[in-house]
């Protein structure tokens, strides 16, 4: 089955939709303090998202193979999805660049608001997407604007 335009562009937003649901010193010592803390609460979170990604599979009902959630220090988060059907790359090259804006206004709205109640500053998140075939489609990070 070959994944169609339309398709794409409910289950992707729903799939971002539903992840989004599921003071420094200038002390060299405080510093390194505040980065463990801060790498503490970026692990913590993705461990949590982790957590969702089973049932988030379930939901998209055989559209993606895996996803994987992954730290990037200092305040990354890394979201990988695996279409499990062919996907056309021009054609999802074309949806994913025109869903920027909807995709930053959910960032700002309900990821990085979150991220920051986490305790990571600076948020930022990263989507990359890939074809059956192991092709990367599309890669974007987004920070608060």
């Amino acid at each position: 089955m070959i994944v169609t335009s339309e398709m794409r562009t409910t289950v992707v937003v729903a799939g971002i939709a539903a992840m989004i649901l599921a003071g420094c010193s200038s002390n060299g010592s405080s510093d390194a303090n505040v980065a463990e803390v801060e790498d503490s609460a970026l692990a913590d979170y993705v461990a949590s998202e982790e957590a969702t990604v089973p049932g988030l599979l379930e939901d998209f009902d055989g559209l993606y193979t895996d996803i994987n959630i992954a730290a990037v220090p200092p305040s990354t988060v890394e979201y990988v999805y695996y279409y499990a059907e062919p996907i056309d790359p021009d054609a999802a090259v074309e949806y994913f660049d025109g869903a920027i804006g909807e995709i930053q206004d959910l960032c700002d709205t309900q990821v990085f608001p979150g991220m920051e109640a986490a305790g990571i500053v600076d948020p930022a998140v990263t989507y990359i997407y890939f074809d059956s075939e192991g092709t990367e489609l599309w890669e974007h990070t987004f920070t608060s604007s």
